[in-house]
């Protein structure tokens, strides 16, 4: 009788694992092409990376600073760069470059942060002004 109870307990728990996805099958592995990503300074790849900025850097790190006493030259990124080099294999890099008015395009990034972004204005930091925001595509 307590066989039977054990062979009964056995063959519901197998039951309900299977029921459950508890079989052979696996579904695939999900394959990602890009990470899309919107922020301020702490999402930034290097918006504002261009002319005399690019020298010091050009991104709100202060990690990798080349010329700075003490400083890696390695790259330092920010978090988005780190999940997208996780995920893709290589790091985002800023969808739009540029200071002052002078703003272009990155084909193929996909980070649309900008330091000094606001929730409030469309305008972020040294944006020139108008209706369009730097990361309008």
């Amino acid at each position: 009788m307590r066989f039977l109870k054990q062979l009964a307990l056995g063959s519901i728990a197998a039951m309900l694992l299977t029921a459950c996805g508890g079989g052979s099958e696996q579904t695939a592995k999900v394959a990602y092409s890009s990470v899309v990503s919107f922020g301020d300074s702490l999402s930034d790849a290097g918006t504002y990376k261009v002319g005399p900025i690019a020298a010091a850097g050009g991104m709100f790190t202060v990690n990798g600073i080349t010329g700075a006493i003490g400083a890696s030259t390695a790259p330092s990124y920010v978090w988005p760069q780190l999940v997208a080099a996780a995920i893709v294999g290589t790091p985002s890099c800023a969808a739009r470059m540029g200071f002052a008015g002078a703003v272009a395009p990155v084909p193929g990034c996909t980070n649309y942060a900008q330091g000094g972004s606001r929730v409030t204005d469309i305008n972020g930091s040294g944006h020139a002004g108008g209706t369009a925001a730097l990361t309008e595509p």
